[in-house]
C-alpha cells in the first residue's frame, strides 16, 4: 500500500545503520553476495542481508555503524532458483511489484544475489517466500550467520579442479623419470655395468686355440703358422 512504499522510500532515503534496527525485527540475517557494476563490469560482491517485514535491506559490513547501501520492498515479490548467473552456483532471483530502487523505471524490478551454497539458498527463499513477519509458522528456521570467510572458502570449494585420482596422476607424470625394470643376476658382472665405464658393450670373443697370451705391450702374439715339412712329420707319426 501507499503506507509500505513511503515507508520503503523514507529507508532508502535515510539509510540506517545496522546497529539501529531493532533485534525483534530481523527475520533472517547473513552474509551473501550481490551483483555489482563498476566500470561497466559485472562482479560479485558481499554483503550483509538483513531481512526485516516486507523488506530486505543490505550493507558493506556487519559493524553496526555501517549504513545500508540499500533497501529493497519485497512484499509479494516472486522468488526464484537462479543458477550460474556469473559463474555462481546458488543465487536467489526475485521478481519485485516495485522497481529495485525509488525512481527507476518499473521494468526494473529483478534483484539478484547469490548464497553459499544450497542449505543457505533453500533458506532464504524460505523466509522471502512467505509473507515476511516475525514468527511465523511456516518459515523454517533460520541458520547460523556464515562470516565473509566461509562464503568464500565454501564457493572455493565448489570450483572445478581435479579429483585426487587426477592430481595423483597429472603433470607430475612427466616430471618423474621412469625406472627401468631391474635385470635378471648374471653370472657375469660386466653384462649388468652401464655403458662407457671402462667394460665393453659386448662379451669378448671365444678363446682362440692359436691364442698364445699377451705381450708386454698389450698386443696379442699369435704361433708363427706351420710349414709343409712339419705337417709331413706330424702326419708320419699318427700313421
Amino acid at each position: 500500500g501507499d503506507g509500505d512504499r513511503s515507508e520503503w522510500k523514507r529507508l532508502c532515503s535515510e539509510k540506517p545503520t545496522l546497529g539501529s534496527i531493532p533485534q525483534e525485527r530481523i527475520i533472517k540475517m547473513g552474509f551473501a553476495k550481490r551483483v555489482k557494476t563498476e566500470r561497466l563490469q559485472k562482479h560479485w560482491a558481499i554483503r550483509m542481508f538483513v531481512l526485516i517485514p516486507k523488506f530486505l535491506l543490505y550493507f558493506k559490513s556487519d559493524s553496526p555503524d555501517c549504513r545500508c547501501e540499500n533497501v529493497v520492498y519485497v512484499e509479494g515479490c516472486r522468488v526464484e532458483r537462479f543458477s550460474g548467473y556469473l559463474g555462481h552456483a546458488h543465487c536467489v532471483q526475485l521478481h519485485l511489484s516495485v522497481p529495485r530502487k525509488p525512481g527507476k523505471a518499473l521494468e526494473d524490478n529483478v534483484f539478484l544475489f547469490g548464497t553459499a551454497d544450497a542449505r543457505s539458498l533453500e533458506d532464504w527463499i524460505g523466509q522471502l517466500s512467505p509473507p515476511a513477519s516475525p514468527g511465523n509458522p511456516a518459515a523454517p528456521v533460520p541458520e547460523p550467520m556464515q562470516t565473509p570467510q566461509m562464503l568464500d572458502t565454501l564457493e572455493s570449494s565448489q570450483s572445478p579442479g581435479l579429483t585426487t585420482s587426477e592430481a595423483d596422476t597429472g603433470s607430475d607424470k612427466e616430471d618423474t623419470p621412469a625406472i627401468a625394470p631391474r635385470r635378471s643376476e648374471s653370472p657375469n658382472p660386466t653384462e649388468d655395468a652401464p655403458h662407457g665405464c671402462g667394460v665393453p658393450d659386448e662379451a669378448p670373443p671365444p678363446e682362440n686355440p692359436h691364442r698364445d697370451g699377451v705381450e708386454d705391450n698389450g698386443e696379442v702374439a699369435f704361433l708363427q703358422p706351420l710349414m709343409c715339412a712339419d705337417v709331413e712329420e706330424a702326419l708320419s707319426k699318427c700313421q
